[in-house]
């Protein structure tokens, strides 16, 4: 029953009293599930396990499989993980765009600490639109963390999407 809200949350509650077990069982299906419906279903509810769900999603960050990578990104910004900005530092630089796009989401949503620095790192390794939106983030963070990181980026920056360079340097300033 997907619109019970009462049995869902009494779901999300028995299913944090057995934690670690519970983690494992709901990965395992949502490597399996072939239904996006039932999919964000399991996402929601890995989302609501709590910290014994962190492990479990933090183990599917080095997974070859983009997709199992892309969700353990959703749900880790969902968990809020207060070392999200570093956990994330590999996802932001996978090859698939997706697993880019949904770890810059997670990361922005978050605002967890160093998110700023990490987002700035993994500018070279963005997709191009990509880089555009973690531009516009950084521009109204203005943290100075990321001045290194910002610079090396201009300097190195090449073709890609027009503008870029210019945005960054507008961010810089």
């Amino acid at each position: 029953k997907p619109a019970d809200v009462a049995l869902s949350r009494r779901f999300a509650a028995l299913a944090r009293m057995a934690a670690a077990q519970t983690a494992e069982i709901v990965w395992q299906l949502l490597e399996q599930e072939t239904a996006a419906t039932s999919r964000s279903r399991l996402i929601r509810l890995a989302g609501q396990l709590g910290t014994s769900g962190l492990e479990a999603a933090r183990s599917r960050l080095a997974d070859s499989r983009w997709y199992v990578v892309r969700n353990a990104c959703n749900i880790l910004g969902a968990l809020g993980d207060p070392d999200l900005a570093a956990q994330l530092g590999q996802a932001l630089q996978h090859s698939d765009a997706r697993v880019q796009q949904a770890a810059v989401a997670a990361i922005a949503k978050s605002k967890a600490a160093g998110w700023c620095e990490a987002m700035a790192q993994a500018l070279p390794h963005l997709q191009p639109h990509l880089q555009e939106t973690v531009l516009s983030e950084l521009i109204v963070a203005k943290d100075p963390a990321t001045i290194p990181s910002l610079a090396g980026f201009i300097m190195q920056a090449s073709g890609g999407k027009q503008g870029i360079r210019e945005k960054a340097i507008q961010v810089l300033g």
